[in-house]
């Protein structure tokens, strides 16, 4: 016959061996996926949304390389639209698929040095065109303002120029800048 000493331990060893099959269990299921899918939330008024990209502050003060791809761009313009896209974003929502057909007195003036002065409906920017690599011949456009996207901080929204199309009479400028929510693209077509 075993002693009450004996006894109690021996339950003592059940009773651990019991709790670490219980607690093991338990983080077993609590670690496995559920196929419980959560209800998906509609967006409210995604076209209000906004991306936030940090500003660009450059830290000189001479000149920054201003420059223009093609010399033809210099010049006064006329808008004929500006378009928004975004692709290989998170969310869809996000892609406005805006475009603008250009209004009576909307132009878009390009100098020589890459200072590029805009009018858009009622709104008006001042862009740089910014030579950032010139044995690549790698320019970028400095906005303070970009459709879907919130500029934090004072400063620039920095977006790559792609090689520009430019005929004697028209022009088409895309640009590109990754935000938070994908690859956002804006193109303007321009006419003489």
């Amino acid at each position: 016959m075993r002693n009450n000493t004996q006894l109690k331990i021996d339950v003592m060893k059940i009773c651990k061996a019991l709790s670490f099959v219980v607690l093991s269990s338990v983080l077993t299921i609590s670690c496995t996926k559920s196929n419980v899918q959560p209800a998906a939330t509609p967006l409210a008024n995604t076209k209000t949304t906004r991306d936030t990209i940090y500003a660009y502050s450059p830290a000189i003060s001479g000149p920054i390389g201003a420059a223009l791809p093609d010399p033809a761009l210099a010049g006064n313009w006329t808008l004929v639209s500006d378009s928004t896209s975004i692709s290989h974003g998170e969310s869809a929502a996000f892609d406005s698929g805006t475009k603008y057909t250009g209004q009576p007195g909307d132009y878009f003036n390009i100098t020589s040095d890459g200072k590029i002065s805009m009018n858009e409906g009622s709104n008006y920017q001042a862009i740089d065109c910014v030579e950032t690599d010139s044995g690549k011949n790698l320019f970028e456009l400095w906005y303070t303002q970009y459709p879907n996207v919130a500029l934090a901080g004072g400063g620039f929204i920095r977006a790559e120029l792609l090689k520009p199309l430019v005929s004697a009479h028209s022009a088409v400028l895309t640009t590109q800048v990754v935000g938070t929510m994908g690859i956002y693209s804006r193109r303007f077509t321009l006419k003489r």
